[in-house]
């Protein structure tokens, strides 16, 4: 078992509020962090304070705090144990990013209902920024990796597909509340 699944993103670059746009960003060095709640412990040990590589990233991008699937109603479902977890554990010591993911079996057909259904955008919309200004998130994480199937074409995605997720992403990133540090700087999986 994996307790620490870390990828580099390469410097994402945000602005601090209130700077000029000739200061120069800040850097900012991401891990994911993929592991069941009760591991958590060890990796924060490693990577927080006092710990081996204290200071090695500042962000974190989290899954296993909400249950998304387009499918069901409603689409995302909060763990509030994990929540409380990660604010204790998580939230002092890294920005934080929440990783929104489909579930590992959700495929294309599972995902399009929520691409093209404006009433399902809105309520996913306005889940995510009540969420995220609530609990005090800097950004998110929306990682969509959707299973496809060589057998069923229509389960592929599609470049329309691909232009309604980056239209669900502009609609995300528009209703960005003022104030909420580095908002919707999504990292993207697709």
């Amino acid at each position: 078992m994996h307790l620490l699944r870390c990828v580099l993103v390469a410097f994402l670059f945000s602005v601090s509020e209130g700077a000029s746009v000739a200061s120069v960003p800040s850097r900012t060095v991401m891990t994911w962090v993929s592991t069941a709640v009760e591991d958590w412990a060890k990796p924060a040990a490693y990577l927080g304070p006092g710990g081996e590589a204290e200071g090695t990233v500042n962000t974190i991008s989290i899954d296993n705090l909400y249950h998304f699937d387009p499918a069901k109603t409603p689409m995302i479902v909060a763990d509030p144990a994990a929540i409380a977890a990660h604010a204790k554990l998580w939230q002092p010591h890294f920005r934080t990013y929440p990783m929104i993911g489909l579930g590992g079996s959700a495929n294309m057909t599972d995902l399009r209902p929520l691409l093209y259904d404006d009433d399902k955008q809105r309520w996913w919309v306005d889940f995510l920024v009540k969420e995220a200004v609530t609990r005090g998130y800097d950004g998110l994480n929306i990682d969509f990796e959707p299973k496809t199937s060589v057998l069923d074409p229509d389960d592929n995605a599609s470049a329309r597909d691909g232009l309604a997720f980056a239209d669900l992403l502009e609609r995300l990133g528009a209703a960005a509340p003022h104030g909420v540090r580095h908002w919707c700087r999504c990292l993207v999986g697709w």
